[in-house]
C-alpha cells in the first residue's frame, strides 16, 4: 500500500534504534495506551529497515491471531507518519503471562468507595506487573501493505482471513 508521494512529504524507509524507540513511545501515548488499558494488548515498533516494519505485539487474553496481527500493522502504517510509505511489516505475536495495561470502573454505591475501586485496581495490577514476563511466541505474520486490506479493516472488520490479499469476511 505503499502510496505515491505526491506531497512534498519525505520518504523514510530506514529509521536508527533511537528514532524507533521515540516514534514507539510517541505511538504508546497517542493511541497504544488506549489498547494496553482496555484490550489487554500493546505493540511496539522494534524496527523499520529497507520500508519494512517489525512490530511486536503481546497479549495477555487470547486473541485470533492472524486478524490482530493485521490489524495492528495496518494501524501502526495509518497513524505513524514515519510508515506511512512503508512497503510492508512483519508482526511478532506473544502471549505475555503479565497484563500490558489496566483500568478500572469506579463502583456505584455497595460498601467500597469509588477510591478503594481504584486502589484494589493498582495493587492487583502492580501485583501482577513485578512477576518475571514470561512470553511465548505464537505467530509471525508478514506481508506486505495492500490498499484493499486496509479498507476492510477500516470498515470496523474485526473478523476476517486474508488470502493472499483476497479478503473473506467472516463476522
Amino acid at each position: 500500500m505503499s502510496e505515491k508521494n505526491t506531497s512534498n512529504d519525505k520518504i523514510i524507509k530506514t529509521l536508527t534504534k533511537e528514532q524507533t524507540d521515540e516514534v514507539s513511545l510517541k505511538a504508546i501515548r497517542a493511541y497504544d495506551k488506549f489498547y494496553r488499558m482496555f484490550a489487554g494488548l500493546s505493540s511496539d515498533l522494534i524496527r523499520y529497515e529497507d520500508g519494512i516494519a517489525t512490530i511486536e505485539v503481546s497479549f495477555h487474553e487470547q486473541y485470533k491471531q492472524e486478524p490482530l496481527a493485521y490489524k495492528i500493522a495496518y494501524v501502526w502504517q495509518d497513524r505513524v507518519k514515519e510508515l506511512k510509505y512503508a512497503d510492508g511489516f512483519v508482526v511478532l505475536l506473544y502471549t505475555s503471562s503479565r497484563p500490558s495495561g489496566f483500568h478500572c470502573k469506579p463502583t456505584k454505591g455497595g460498601s467500597k468507595s469509588r477510591g478503594d475501586s481504584f486502589k484494589e485496581a493498582i495493587e492487583q495490577f502492580c501485583k501482577e506487573a513485578t512477576k518475571p514476563e514470561v512470553k511465548e511466541l505464537k505467530g509471525i505474520y508478514s506481508d506486505l501493505y495492500n490498499e484493499e486490506v486496509s479498507k476492510a479493516l477500516n470498515r470496523g472488520l474485526t473478523e476476517c482471513r486474508i488470502d493472499n490479499h483476497n479478503i473473506k469476511e467472516t463476522n
